[in-house]
């Protein structure tokens, strides 16, 4: 197994200039794959970015050109969802025959949204040994085209056991065709950080001396900002002298996005006094993100629709924080009880609790333990190794 193409989705580029976990997904794992000897073929959107692409072989499509437009703008009459396919789908079965004549037969194509899954099917008509892997990185919804997808590709890999199940339930799936590869974290960027950098990014990031709760994920409703917001309140109440930071962007990268949440985020935060103890950071890259951890006392993360491997939790234990999450999705595969809490979704006074303790040191917690974990588990060298060994258990 030399070669390997990885298809990004045509959402965002890879990486993409802003949010998009998946499109960094992809770009982070292009990278190992590369550094540990696979020639990467990386597919996707154009990007306006100056990026080093390290030993990454790019190929890319325009999706503002004419042609496309015209295209898309035609078949979203049919479905505004899948309104790229037709082009995409042609785009990328010519960069992938481009690939075989230039660089010599593909071992493996790896997807990682139904969009842009078509092409690959038709490759395959003139390569039947070629392996197609399909990443589930959310619940596939139960319809024709993923059930089609889910049969006619050769092995289905899913974040998390959480999403393996969801692919069985819903798709029809046999077990023994789903792996799991989880999501990953770039254990070089988001590690723990010593006393002196962590007073250096409370007084760059204007925090104080106060606990502080961080709070990482779009300003959108599904993400639980207002359950934070809430538990909040409740430790003002019961003496805690701590505040709320939040990073994160308002809304979709992908999409436009109303305000209309965030307006009720403001009217909450005011009804309840709480404009000196919240703080709205903005948004932050990976490689800056990482000083928030740093600064911060517990990190919490309160998906409130089933979240199949959220990030946050990884990055957050890499960086040595402690977690308190929502049981939700794939969250209690990755956060172990010597990472954090796991609190039952939608109670807040748990929630709530489980903070205060974890601040008063009430919780016995091991962050050394935490990083170590990671490293072993989702660092991107352990997925790259595990997506190779998924491939080569595959071939013949």
């Amino acid at each position: 197994m030399t070669r390997i193409v990885e298809l990004c989705t045509d959402r965002l580029p890879c990486p993409p200039p802003k949010g998009g976990a998946i499109e960094r997904y992809v770009f982070n794992l292009s990278k190992t794959l590369s550094r540990r000897g696979v020639e990467v073929h990386l597919i996707g959107m154009k990007n306006i970015l100056k990026i080093d692409y390290d030993s990454i072989i790019v190929h890319a499509y325009d999706l503002s050109n004419p042609v496309s437009k015209a295209v898309r703008s035609l078949f979203s009459l049919i479905s505004s969802d899948n309104a790229n396919i037709p082009y995409i789908t042609v785009k990328i079965y010519e960069i992938l025959r481009r690939i075989q004549r230039e660089y010599g037969e593909v071992d493996a194509i790896h997807t990682h949204y139904f969009t842009a899954s078509f092409a690959p099917l038709l490759y395959k008509l003139h390569k039947p040994s070629i392996l197609l892997l399909s990443h589930f990185h959310n619940e596939p919804k139960q319809n024709f085209i993923n059930k089609f997808l889910a049969r006619e590709y050769d092995a289905l890999l899913a974040v998390s056991s959480f999403i393996k199940k969801s692919i069985i339930d819903r798709l029809g799936v046999g077990e023994d065709k789903i792996y799991v590869v989880y999501n990953a974290v770039d254990t070089e960027v988001f590690k723990p950080c010593n006393h002196k950098l962590r007073e250096k990014a409370r007084q760059e990031l204007g925090l104080g001396n106060e606990p502080i709760i961080l709070f990482v994920g779009r300003i959108t409703w599904e993400k639980g900002l207002h359950h934070a917001i809430l538990a909040l309140h409740h430790l003002i109440q019961r003496g805690c002298k701590c505040k709320l930071a939040i990073v994160g962007p308002l809304g979709h990268f992908d999409r436009a996005e109303a305000g209309y949440f965030q307006e009720v985020i403001a009217r909450l935060i005011s009804k309840l006094g709480l404009a000196n103890a919240v703080k709205y950071l903005g948004y932050f890259d990976a490689h800056n993100l990482y000083r928030v951890y740093c600064a911060s006392d517990v990190v919490i993360v309160l998906s409130l629709l089933e979240d199949a491997c959220p990030t946050v939790v990884l990055e957050a234990l890499a960086s040595g924080r402690p977690v308190v999450a929502y049981a939700s999705g794939g969250i209690p595969e990755i956060l172990p009880p010597f990472g954090g809490v796991i609190v039952k979704k939608r109670d807040i006074k748990g929630l709530s609790l489980a903070i205060e303790d974890i601040i008063n040191g009430s919780i016995n917690l091991d962050a050394d333990k935490s990083v170590s974990w990671i490293k072993k588990y989702f660092s991107y060298n352990a997925i790259a190794e595990r997506l190779i060994q998924v491939i080569q258990g595959l071939e013949p």
